[in-house]
């Protein structure tokens, strides 16, 4: 054991003298944080990289396709579970007999592959496989999120989003670790995995609601004999991103054998990457994070409308503030004034401006560092800790109780970019003006001011997040009449999350900036009733009288000169508490009741009943509307569900001609919502063997999806539009108030999902251990449940005025209106079944072990080619169908994405090479770009650069295992990703902010560490 914390602390203290020097609180040169590479790294780097776990000793298997059946050839590769009675047991189905090959494809994950990769959580592990699209935790985009639940690790089979894949944990449903309904994978213990299922299919008939793009069923080992012990640092080439983890294990059996227990836990620390300023891509500043820049109608001819340019800045907003206009007592414009802005001593000076599209500019880097994207962290700084156990105890032979427990706790500390002063308005006589700027402003006659602010002396508006999530399951299971399978257990979960935001309050700011002198000489906040910007025509949800705090303190606004005092006046900590709690009371029972010529017949059947709470809590100030974004409310709410389930195994033919095996499988599945209703799931499919190398599948099935606890309850804060909206009642246009709240009436999404391939696996005379199988999916999903945000609220806003305008009532019971001159106090945009989504593809899969020498080399190989990917956004889009396949945007992915993996083992070395490869990426469907047909300078979807490259990483693992005597052993092993430090293109980090960025954002970074067994 010595030897082992010895061997680690060598390995620790080789990236500690690189890794010392990232933080989570990063040093600003105008937003920019670098870190530097020792030297040391070098060293480390040749002790490479992992393989397959210890108690391994054939091949590795890192990806299988479904179980076969037990009659056919069962490789050493094969990570199949099997049962006491040999009976082959996979996710996908409730059936668990030999003798049947279910029709649904399932790709299973083993253990092996899990250690192979030393991801400090699974789900970066499984976001590699091209089946799964990037998430909020994959660690692929930059994280802009504002909530704990931004940051969690979630994963996402066909981009249809991680709340329509369904995880389970030893096929059972975890407790949601956020409203939404999503799971975060980082509160199950990797190093306790057995192996992970994916279903690549709809089976909401077998597993109920959610599985509508499929199924991960993350299955823990239920038994190991004695200590594992696993110790893992990792760091990145640019000498941060440092990670260690540290996973302990321990199991035996008792009584003779009749009992057994499993206690593990897992502890992890990531310090995460600053800023896009560590990366020499970053250092180029690509431009804004949502949309490109439009380059206006007189452009020049030849330049596209739209476009995405380096050192993309803001134009109007500078640290220490910028004039962007002044008028005259009779509001005449003064221009003279433009571009004057203000070092952090208040001293002014001229603002060079480049090129300036809209409030951005380019072309100039005098602004460097204010950007769109200046604060926000490539990784966020992360620790988690997990703890699990399992027990088992046999009460007689064919009866066994059972309990499992599992506690997790997961904490960010981030930040998201600097707040904005976008507009303020200042009056001359204020005494915070510059002695230097008041001759100027006397020789022009100038009443007023307007700036704008980039408060970076406020610090970057930090976010501190922490969950909790616990589950205990206990239950009995057994055999009865000879083989028949039947479990029952209940299971209780509850999971805690924390959120505090550091935020600006923006009513309290609009005060304090309106500084005045009173009689006694003394800087003052000025009345609310003259200030500007309390104006009628400056109103914001936000902005206005009624949200301004008492206790004003003078806001000095040029440089950076505040006191304590009046920073604390116009910020606060916003927290928000939410506590979900999941009950679970399950039954099943599975056997064959009779045999056909061509078999047993299986048949399972069983019932659940389910109920999940939510409560919201959040501090007074932001159910007052107080800050500049979250403002919560105090919401609840509780669901149940009841529902049933019959699925049966028919087998038809057997050793006929032209029909080697031919089976069928169907299942049913009512459900009964307290909210929403009965509904019923089914799935149709079958399997047929031409001959022991030849097998074609295919199913049917109607899935579902119930609304989450966050779309049926959620009550969100007040937003005005983006842009102004007309009130056609009176005519006057505004910046329209609007809610997004859940809604109790939704109904449940439906998904039709087809499934048909073909399977080959080469006989023992040509290319043996040769696996082959295509599958070809579609999956359509309608009453879509669709929430408004964005340019939606401005879009959907006006239709429901319009529709209210024209006599619709149940329109106008959205609408609550006021006496205001603008005449409406809110709209509320609902959550609605409106929108649809189809997608289909093809997955490849191929594997193939063959020996070489006195080794074994092992090759796998799988691919995705996502055909389509249509959504119907109405009435947004108006009904239109729009293609996101291959493209950035919404769940978009490229259109081919790959994974192959060769691995060779001689005795206790293994080494490995992993490929991941995948084609360009089109920025969106909108914009034609100058390698594309039909492109055009002069239209309007005409963009520079339309598509971002294909790209392929190199990743390395090398593992060597140690005997160290009777049942001790110990292995080595070593991880380079991105072997080549690839960059992402320059730009792509601008057009692929969002979840669907392939690209990697960390470069090359390498993995170190030791596992021992005894």
């Amino acid at each position: 054991m010595g030897a082992v914390l010895a061997l680690n602390r060598g390995f620790r203290a080789a990236f500690a003298r690189t890794a010392d020097a990232t933080t989570s609180s990063p040093k600003y040169i105008g937003g920019i944080m670098r870190y530097h590479l020792s030297s040391s790294l070098l060293a480390l780097a040749t002790c490479s990289i992992s393989m397959p776990a210890l108690a391994q000793t054939s091949a590795p298997a890192a990806v299988q396709d479904a179980a076969p059946a037990a009659s056919s050839s069962l490789g050493d590769d094969q990570q199949a579970d099997t049962s006491e009675t040999g009976d082959i047991v996979v996710t996908g189905t409730r059936l668990a007999a030999s003798g049947f090959n279910q029709p649904t494809p399932v790709t299973v994950i083993g253990a092996d592959l899990v250690a192979t990769r030393a991801s400090t959580n699974l789900a970066e592990t499984l976001t590699e496989l091209p089946a799964f699209r990037n998430s909020n935790g994959s660690n692929q985009s930059q994280r802009t999120s504002t909530n704990i639940t931004g940051a969690q690790n979630t994963i996402d089979l066909r981009g249809l989003g991680p709340q329509r894949t369904l995880v389970l944990v030893n096929g059972r449903r975890h407790v949601p670790t956020n409203a939404t309904g999503s799971i975060d994978l980082s509160m199950i213990p990797s190093s306790l995995v057995e192996r992970v299922d994916v279903v690549t299919g709809g089976a909401s008939a077998a597993y109920g609601s959610d599985a509508v793009a499929g199924v991960a069923n993350v299955v823990l080992k239920k038994q190991t004999q004695g200590l594992e012990l696993s110790l893992v640092n990792a760091i990145s080439g640019q000498g941060d991103n440092y990670e260690f983890q540290a996973s302990l294990g321990y199991g035996t059996s008792f009584a003779d054998g009749r009992g057994r227990f499993l206690l593990g836990g897992e502890y992890a620390k990531s310090k995460g990457i600053g800023t896009i300023y560590t990366r020499d891509w970053g250092r180029i500043e690509p431009g804004n994070s949502a949309t490109p820049i439009a380059f206006g109608a007189n452009r020049p001819a030849g330049t596209p409308a739209v476009g995405f340019l380096p050192h993309v800045e803001y134009a109007t907003l500078t640290p220490g503030s910028v004039i962007n206009a002044a008028r005259t007592p009779t509001g005449t414009s003064v221009t003279a004034l433009n571009q004057t802005a203000f070092n952090p001593d208040g001293s002014p000076y001229t603002f060079v401006r480049g090129t300036v599209y809209s409030s951005l500019m380019a072309g100039a880097t005098t602004n460097y560092g204010m950007t769109p994207l200046s604060n926000y962290p490539l990784r966020v700084p992360q620790d988690r800790m997990v703890f699990f156990g399992s027990a088992g105890y046999d009460l007689a032979d064919n009866v066994e109780i059972f309990g499992e427990a599992e506690y997790g706790k997961f904490k960010i500390k981030t930040f998201s970019n600097f707040h904005q002063s976008a507009l303020f308005t200042i009056r001359s006589n204020n005494p915070f003006i510059p002695a230097a700027l008041r001759p100027r402003l006397t020789q022009y006659n100038v009443a007023e001011f307007d700036i704008g602010r980039v408060d970076t002396d406020w610090g970057g508006l930090r976010l501190d997040g922490e969950i909790k999530s616990q589950r205990f399951v206990g239950g009995l299971r057994g055999e009865i009449f000879g083989g028949w399978k039947w479990e029952v257990y209940a299971q209780y979960g509850r999971t805690d999350l924390h959120d505090e935001r550091f935020a600006a309050k923006e009513a309290n700011l609009a005060a304090a900036v309106y500084a005045v002198t009173d009689a006694n000489g003394k800087t003052v906040c000025g009345p609310l009733a003259t200030n500007p910007n309390f104006a009628a025509n400056r109103l914001t949800v936000l902005v206005n009288p009624g949200n301004v705090l008492p206790g004003c303190v003078p806001f000095n606004p040029f440089g950076q000169q505040n006191s304590q005092e009046a920073l604390d006046y116009v910020t606060g900590t916003e927290y928000t508490d939410t506590k979900i709690l999941q009950r679970v009371y399950a039954a099943s029972i599975a056997g064959s009741p009779f045999s056909t010529w061509a078999g047993p017949v299986q048949i399972a059947l069983g019932g659940e009943m389910r109920s999940e709470s939510i409560r919201n809590s959040a501090d007074p100030l932001q159910v007052q509307g107080i800050y500049q974004s979250g403002n919560q409310r105090n919401w609840r709410g509780t669901t149940s569900v009841k529902e049933g389930f019959a699925e049966v195994g028919l087998p038809l033919a057997r050793d006929i001609p032209l029909i080697k095996a031919f089976d069928l499988n169907g299942a049913i599945r009512r459900t009964d919502y307290r909210l929403s209703g009965a509904v019923t799931t089914w799935k149709l499919g079958g399997t047929w063997d031409l001959a022991d190398e030849l097998r074609f599948r295919v199913t049917k099935s109607r899935d579902i999806r119930a609304p989450s606890l966050s779309e049926l309850f959620q009550q969100s804060g007040t937003v005005a539009s983006g842009t102004t909206v007309t009130n056609p009642f009176n005519g006057v246009s505004g910046r329209l108030p609007s809610t997004s709240n859940g809604f109790v009436g939704l109904r449940p999404e439906r998904a039709n999902t087809f499934t048909a391939g073909v399977v080959l696996q080469t006989p023992s005379t040509f290319l043996p251990g040769l696996r082959v199988s295509v599958d070809y999916y579609s999956i359509e999903v309608s009453d879509l449940i669709s929430s408004v945000s964005g340019s939606l609220i401005s879009t959907i806003g006006n239709q429901i005025l319009q529709r209210c305008f024209a006599g619709q009532k149940d329109y106008c019971a959205l609408i609550t209106f006021d006496n205001t001159a603008y005449g409406i106090a809110n709209v509320n945009l609902t959550n609605y079944n409106q929108a649809s989504l189809k997608t289909d593809g093809i997955d490849v899969e191929v594997s193939y072990r063959v020996p070489v020498g006195s080794g074994a080399l092992t090759l796998r190989a799988l691919a995705n080619n996502t055909r389509h990917f249509k959504r119907v956004e109405n009435p947004a889009a108006n009904g239109a169908a729009i293609d996101y396949a291959g493209t950035s945007q919404l769940g978009g992915s490229p259109k081919w994405s790959g994974n192959v993996s060769v691995n060779y083992r001689l005795g206790g070395f293994n080494a490995g090479v992993q490929v991941k490869a995948f084609t360009g990426i089109k920025y969106s469907p909108d914009y034609i770009g100058p390698d594309e047909a039909g492109y055009n300078p002069a239209a309007a979807n005409s963009i520079n650069i339309g598509r971002f490259p294909s790209m392929a990483y190199i990743n390395l693992n090398l593992s060597y295992d140690i005997e160290m005597g009777g049942d001790r052993r110990m292995q080595v092993f070593g991880v380079v990703n991105n072997l080549l430090n690839r960059d992402p293109p320059l730009l792509a980090t601008a057009a692929l902010n969002s979840g669907g960025n392939p690209y990697d954002f960390v470069g090359i970074n390498f993995r170190a560490g030791v596992r021992v067994n005894w």
